[in-house]
């Protein structure tokens, strides 16, 4: 074979092997991208799955809770005002000296007050109005409603200035003030419950604080924790709104939690 012609040959043999394992090369490239790219989008859609089953679940415990701060409602406040409108117009027979007209006007304000405290109650534990009217007025109708109760005295500092700019991180952080107001009138033996809410650098603040018995520190140890239903669903709330949580407690010193959180 001609020596010109055997050299072409040999140079095209090459040329097409280096094609091959170039190709080779970029399709070998393409698959790992391609491989990448399936696993990023496979993993993006299981947190996306993981956190909206997250969300079913706390929602979930957001409605039992509510069930059950309804019925310690209607039991502990509208129940005793119905009560005392019987008592009030079992009496009327017995009060010989007294107008009636006097009496009814006493029972038309007792249940005009507990027309009031339902409707209060329904407003505080309603998502609908929360969603309508904001966590500022829902925050406002609870603290009301402890303070008419005498219950607990209330100190509240949120500016209306702050604002949430996302809605479920608004229901959420009700949600916990509701959980720490009803573990401080369970629980805590206290006095006064202090809300304060702020923000800075586009960083919501929340601080609660009652002036109760305080839990002890071990508790506040993460396997204590996990059999604290109420705890569980502030930390677990305090996680979906990408926020921080800090705890301050003592026997007998009282209680303090800090929720910090982006506006976002």
């Amino acid at each position: 074979m001609d020596p010109e012609v055997k050299d072409i040959l040999l140079s095209v043999g090459i040329s097409t092997v280096a094609f091959l394992i170039l190709a080779a090369l970029v399709i070998n490239l393409l698959l790992v991208s391609r491989n990448r790219r399936l696993k990023h989008q496979a993993r993006v859609l299981e947190l996306k799955s993981n956190f909206e089953k997250e969300l079913v679940k706390t929602q979930v415990e957001v409605a039992e809770n509510t069930l059950n701060d309804i019925a310690r409602d209607l039991h502990d406040d509208v129940g005793q005002m119905l009560t005392f409108s019987i008592i009030q117009l079992n009496n009327i027979k017995e009060a010989a000296n007294t107008p009636v007209e006097n009496k009814l006007m006493d029972v038309r304000t007792s249940l005009q007050n507990t027309l009031q405290s339902v409707r209060s109650i329904s407003k505080t534990l309603s998502n609908d109005y929360i969603t309508s009217f904001g966590i500022y007025e829902s925050v406002q109708q609870l603290f009301g409603r402890l303070s008419r109760q005498g219950i607990v005295k209330t100190t509240l500092s949120f500016p209306q200035s702050v604002l949430f700019k996302s809605r479920s991180n608004e229901l959420f952080a009700f949600r916990i003030i509701q959980e720490l107001v009803s573990n401080t009138i369970k629980h805590a033996e206290a006095t006064e419950i202090k809300l304060k809410v702020s923000e800075e650098n586009n960083l919501l603040k929340m601080e609660y604080s009652d002036n109760g018995k305080g839990i002890q520190k071990d508790f506040l140890q993460r396997d204590r924790l996990k059999n604290s239903l109420g705890f569980t669903n502030i930390s677990r709330r305090a996680d979906l709104m990408k926020g921080h949580i800090e705890i301050r407690t003592n026997d007998h010193e009282g209680f303090y939690l800090q929720l910090s959180f982006p506006n976002e």
